[in-house]
């Protein structure tokens, strides 16, 4: 595999790997069916589990075709297993950028609360985990999306004409306000 820079094309890379190890694994187990199959069909009359094996070989053998060749409702059942291993892949420290890498971790309960105070678990934004950097000890603490205009739309200063020589003159456009690393 050529290394894959894009976060879709990666996710559909492992749904792939995960389809095609599925196909592997019904296949294998789809011949020691047919076997007991046979086995039953000969020795007595049991139709309702041949027809249960009938209908799961039936059921796997639509799905037996190339990952790209199947319909997204079917993907997406590969799909939940790549997340699965995406979720738990270790990324660098985005935060200082010190080669270390984001670990989970989970949140502390409010002051004065237990486990005991959330039967069904903390909700919202308290229920993501922070992520620890493992080197620089950085905390990237998610506390929801506080100004969505902001995210998407950052202010420019439009007060002064765009010249891209006026950020250390190596034709770098003007920073947008309340973006990049504090000074």
């Amino acid at each position: 595999m050529s290394q894959i820079r894009s976060y879709h094309k990666l996710r559909e890379w492992l749904s792939e790997q995960e389809h095609i190890q599925w196909e592997h694994w019904s296949k294998t187990l789809a011949k020691e069916l047919w076997n007991i199959r046979r086995d039953l069909d000969e020795a007595c009359d049991c139709n309702s589990a041949i027809k249960n094996i009938d209908w799961r070989l039936e059921k796997w053998k639509k799905n037996w075709k190339p990952y790209k060749k199947l319909p997204d409702h079917i993907k997406d059942y590969d799909r939940e297993w790549a997340d699965k291993i995406l979720d738990n892949l270790p990324f660098k420290c985005p935060i200082y950028q010190c080669g270390g890498f984001m670990v989970a971790k989970e949140r502390p309960y409010p002051k004065g609360m237990n486990e005991d105070d959330f039967p069904d678990g903390m909700s919202g934004d308290n229920q993501t985990p922070d992520l620890v950097c493992t080197n620089c000890k950085a905390v990237y603490h998610f506390d929801g999306f506080k100004n969505k205009r902001k995210l998407h739309k950052p202010e420019v200063d439009s007060s002064q004409p765009l010249n891209v020589k006026q950020e250390g003159g190596k034709g770098v456009p003007p920073t947008p306000k309340e973006c990049g690393y504090p000074a």
